[in-house]
């Protein structure tokens, strides 16, 4: 399955409050670990970088889910056509 394809999947199956979500994310913004994680269940390669960092002698990680270009460039398409829409 193309990337293309698989957003549109992945878009077809969200409800309108993820949708939401979605339409709110600038570019280059970190994707939310749901979104991410429905992404990748549809097919959608997203990027991730764990970032690690010392807090008082306590290591502490966290996962930044990498907003693909495929993506981007999907939603801006949604944007685009909602305008045209409207």
């Amino acid at each position: 399955m193309t990337q293309t394809r698989a957003l549109a999947a992945w878009w077809a199956g969200l409800d309108e409050g993820r949708r939401a979500t979605a339409l709110d994310l600038q570019p280059g913004q970190h994707l939310p670990a749901d979104l991410a994680d429905t992404l990748v269940r549809h097919g959608v390669r997203v990027p991730t970088a764990c970032v690690v960092w010392d807090a008082g002698g306590v290591q502490l990680r966290r996962t930044l889910h990498v907003q693909p270009g495929a993506l981007t460039d999907f939603l801006a398409g949604v944007r685009a056509w909602s305008c045209a829409a409207a």
